[in-house]
């Protein structure tokens, strides 16, 4: 990202090219099929400082919705003991690990990604990670964390909301809004469009072969 490129330079003196893991292009899904409840999604690492516990907790608030985590980690085991009530009630689903073209097709299923990482240090404040750019591959809004370079991608193209107060409850009422605003979700998702299209690797590679055609 554009913070880690920054805070290289100047520790060491010399100027960065950022290059990043975009996913290759592929169309919009067309006519998904919506789950039958207001479906959140997560996918990507069960570690600490990405928000899961937060994330699990505030699901209480939010009894009209279902959360779906797709991935594995650290955490995996701790997270789901702690969210085992809203499982059984079949609130909460664990998915494990799933192979990319079937993620994608999950996470379309989807009204909003989420991307909640702590700030941690310099590379959790200065991340991008893939789960934000494959969330927009597949059409939905996203909510992110209020760290510098996911709130930019979410302020540049307009495509969901930034976390201002880290609370379940807080978390919950933002998450209500961007699953039942009707008309601010057609603008997000006509944004998630325009930026699927510029958001890929196709075009990103460029960068590398200039970078390649300089050396």
């Amino acid at each position: 990202s554009d913070g880690v490129a920054q805070e290289y330079a100047q520790r060491y003196g010399k100027s960065f090219t950022v290059i990043r893991n975009l996913p290759n292009t592929n169309p919009l899904p067309v006519a998904v099929k919506r789950h039958e409840r207001l479906l959140i999604i997560y996918q990507g690492a069960i570690n600490m400082g990405r928000g899961l516990e937060m994330l699990c907790e505030s699901m209480k608030f939010l009894p009209e919705a279902e959360l779906w985590i797709a991935g594995s980690g650290d955490l995996e085991q701790q997270v789901q003991q702690a969210a085992a009530p809203l499982v059984a009630a079949g609130q909460i689903r664990f998915l494990g690990r799933v192979a990319p073209a079937k993620l994608r097709e999950i996470t379309a299923e989807a009204m909003v990604g989420v991307s909640l990482e702590e700030d941690f240090g310099l590379s959790y404040r200065y991340s991008l990670p893939n789960k934000l750019f494959d969330y927009i591959a597949a059409g939905i809004p996203v909510l992110v964390s209020d760290l510098p370079e996911m709130r930019k991608i979410v302020d540049d193209y307009g495509l969901g909301m930034v976390l201002k107060e880290r609370t379940p409850q807080a978390l919950a009422a933002t998450l209500r809004t961007m699953l039942t605003n009707e008309d601010t979700r057609a603008k997000w998702i006509a944004n998630v469009a325009k930026a699927a299209g510029e958001l890929t690797w196709d075009l990103e590679q460029e960068k590398l072969f200039r970078v390649w055609e300089k050396s």
